[in-house]
């Protein structure tokens, strides 16, 4: 499992996705977008990439959203990745 928190970043988030899913080696890995309350399509885009997405009602914060998040999992985590700061 990849976990991407993301906020607001519909625009960035489908090629990251797409490329995460297209690199050699990796095999069999789901996506797990965590969007912490996004303004824009980001959910929506993410899904259509091919993540499963975790919407967050209100913006709690990255940190936040990986705690939370991870301990709904119940699952290995492969890695996390960031789309900014």
């Amino acid at each position: 499992i990849l976990v991407i928190p993301v906020y607001s970043h519909a625009e960035l988030l489908p090629e990251a996705v797409r490329s995460v899913l297209s690199q050699e080696g990796v095999g069999e890995i789901e996506i797990v977008v965590v969007d912490d309350a996004s303004k824009d399509r980001t959910s929506r885009e993410a899904e259509l990439a091919g993540a499963r997405v975790m919407k967050h009602s209100e913006n709690q914060g990255k940190a936040a959203a990986l705690r939370a998040e991870a301990a709904d999992l119940k699952a290995a985590i492969t890695g996390i990745t960031s789309t900014g700061p």
